[in-house]
This record gives C-alpha cells, structure tokens and sequence, in this order.
C-alpha cells in the first residue's frame, strides 16, 4: 500500500475511533436498537442492539464516551448475564 494512502487511512481510523457521543435514542420494546450522534455530528443508526430482558443502557450510559466504549460496556454486561 502506498504509505500516503496508509497514513491517511491510520488518520482516519485514529479520527473515527475518538469521536465522542453528544446524544443517543434507544427505541424498541424487547429487542432494543441504540442510535448515537457523535461530537463531529456524524451518526450511527445502529450502534448495538440487545433484548432488555438481559441487560439495560440508559441514554446517561452512552454519553460522553466513545463507540468501543460503549462496544465493550456492551460486551461486558452481555457477559455478566450469561453467566448468572
């Protein structure tokens, strides 16, 4: 790969993975659907998905942090509850 378009792609990806999520709407009743905005005004229409029988997010639980963040709290919780 030619490192100009390599240093662009590791910008891009270093730019992505540090937005931060300004606001965040959790719609559906059972199966859940996480949507988030992020600080550069880009969205996520998906970000996660989960049965709220299982685990449960609050809009306060996303704000502020980042889309891995989040991807791991996810995991995390998903985690706890298959092994209770």
């Amino acid at each position: 790969m030619d490192p100009y378009v390599r240093l662009h792609a590791d910008r891009e990806r270093s730019r992505l993975a540090a937005r931060r999520i300004v606001s965040a709407a959790i719609t559906g009743r059972g199966h859940c659907l996480v949507s988030v905005t992020f600080d550069d005004g880009s969205t996520e229409p998906e970000l996660l998905r989960f049965y709220e029988d299982e685990i449960s997010f609050t809009d306060r639980d996303l704000i502020g942090r980042t889309a891995e963040e989040v991807r791991r709290i996810h995991y995390e919780k998903d985690l706890r509850y298959l092994r209770s």
